[in-house]
């Protein structure tokens, strides 16, 4: 029988530095050193955009591929989730809100819920205008279609059940992309603006 790992289980430091960890000087391909604040999740962001971005391009050059959507699905999906996340944090320290969601939004995949505590952390800071309303309508449906981005990383729910498509459908990348890309974009002038804010507080 499988026993669920905790959450919270820590880091075995020593595992991370056999498994991931070299020298800075090492050749090879390595991860980026930490650009932006520390505690910002800048970093990862940019990498599953770009992640995204790169599988776009060979879906574009090679035709239709029905195993690349996935993880398409997966890297926009999360680029937003971390994206909403990040800018929560920010809006939380700014305002000197009281961070009563913070342990909830890092434990969440809900667009949904994200996307309601981003109008409540911003209140009072920066106004959402612009394209906002049809991002929150986009992550709202993104939701219901697909809770908790269960369906882009498995083909079974939490109990099992095979998550089915329709006889005679298929899963179609431009109507997720286009609205995707649109999110990212507000997401990042979204940072932007707190950027700034920061700097000048």
């Amino acid at each position: 029988m499988l026993k669920n790992q905790p959450r919270n289980r820590p880091r075995n430091e020593k595992m991370f530095e056999e498994l991931l960890l070299q020298p800075v000087d090492s050749d090879g391909h390595y991860a980026a050193l930490w650009f932006g604040d520390q505690g910002s999740h800048e970093m990862y962001i940019a990498g599953y955009e770009n992640a995204a971005n790169t599988l776009l391009k060979i879906v574009k050059r090679k035709g239709a591929d029905n195993t690349i959507i996935y993880p398409i699905m997966m890297l926009l999906r999360h680029t937003i989730e971390l994206g909403l996340k990040d800018i929560i944090t920010q809006a939380f320290k700014l305002g000197g809100k009281a961070q009563t969601k913070e342990e909830t939004i890092w434990t969440t995949h809900d667009l949904d819920l994200l996307s309601q505590t981003l109008i409540e952390a911003m209140r009072g800071i920066v106004t959402l205008e612009g394209s906002w309303s049809d991002i929150r309508k986009f992550l709202h449906k993104w939701e219901l279609a697909d809770p908790c981005g269960l369906f882009a990383r498995y083909c079974r729910d939490y109990g099992g059940k095979i998550i089915s498509i329709p006889k005679g459908r298929n899963i179609s990348i431009q109507k997720l992309v286009g609205p995707a890309k649109q999110t990212i974009d507000y997401l990042y002038g979204l940072n932007e603006e707190l950027h700034e804010m920061r700097i000048s507080h």
